[in-house]
């Protein structure tokens, strides 16, 4: 026997997602939120609308920042389940705000101002289908609004980038994994690290994980907890990237100190 009851109430339920369905729909298809996401400890709504503290973060060129901001952003609206159009509105005032802000404050990135503010892309905010389709448009023209603003003040956003290594070394790094962190294509960011650093990245990343090693193995540390404390959890294959690098294997580095 049907419960027609429940048949009501996931009709119900069914219209009402298909009324949010900027939120909620993912590849065609109308996921239903089994919760609402909880706002994060750190979310302050009045920092994810204050625009000069977005502009800040663009003029420090802080990526990992810029991103946060963002994801705050889009959870904000997705908790408390903002309207389509008052979505849309809010992410085109911030991006004309922010352009505003560094046009006033910047009389060279003026020159370079017009291509942010063509209809095309203030039509893009309003097109989009779904808030995961607008943040992932929002992040991209900031992405290369920063690189604009970064050439133009003769800053490389590519310092940044290798401080977020030299932090993270001991993390599983990928090239991919930073790429997406920082906003860029992974094949375009190989390229444009390579011509920078001068090595490529899984190089970079090695060295800086060797250096720090022999930091640990001065200090008298065993090589078992140096290789998991630098990012490599088998011990051999630290061995075997410790002798490319310095011509020595751990122990024996360790015995020459």
């Amino acid at each position: 026997m049907y419960d027609f009851l429940s048949i009501s109430s996931s009709f119900e339920k069914a219209k009402s997602l298909f009324s949010r369905r900027f939120l909620y729909e993912e590849k065609g298809f109308l996921v239903y939120p089994k919760g609402k996401k909880n706002l994060k400890p750190h979310l302050e709504l009045e920092k994810i609308n204050n625009v000069a503290l977005w502009v800040e973060v663009i003029e420090d060129l802080d990526f990992v920042k810029l991103w946060e901001l963002l994801e705050d952003k889009m959870i904000k609206h997705m908790v408390y389940e903002d309207e389509e159009q008052e979505i849309k509105l809010s992410y085109f005032n911030l991006y004309v705000d922010i352009v505003t802000l560094l046009i006033t404050r910047y009389s060279q990135f003026k020159e370079k101002s017009f291509k942010y503010l063509k209809n095309r892309i203030f039509e893009e905010f309003f097109n989009k289908r779904t808030i995961i389709d607008l943040h992932v448009f929002t992040k991209e023209i900031l992405t290369e609004l920063i690189s604009d603003f970064s050439e133009i003040m003769g800053r490389n956003p590519l310092v940044k980038i290798t401080e977020y290594i030299e932090s993270n070394f001991y993390k599983d790094l990928k090239l991919k994994d930073v790429a997406k962190e920082f906003g860029y294509n992974p094949c375009y960011l190989g390229k444009i690290f390579k011509k920078y650093t001068k090595e490529k990245f899984n190089t970079y990343l090695d060295k800086v994980r060797i250096n720090k090693a022999k930091e640990l193995l001065r200090r008298g540390l065993k090589v078992s907890e140096v290789a998991e404390m630098v990012g490599y959890k088998d011990t051999d294959y630290f061995i075997c990237k410790f002798k490319k690098y310095t011509g020595k294997s751990p122990q024996n580095f360790k015995e020459s100190i």
